[in-house]
């Protein structure tokens, strides 16, 4: 899988393409990722 920045580039620059005022991308993956919590998991 691409790198997230990568994928939010490539999603934006389709975005851009529609040309479509209403439409832009959601930002829900980087609210909820919490890399600590993450790291504990791996841990134990």
């Amino acid at each position: 899988m691409l790198d997230y920045n990568v994928r939010c580039q490539l999603v934006d620059m389709f975005i851009d393409d529609l040309e479509q005022s209403n439409v832009e991308r959601s930002d829900i993956e980087e609210a909820l990722y919490q890399p600590t919590l993450q790291s504990r998991h791996l841990l134990f």
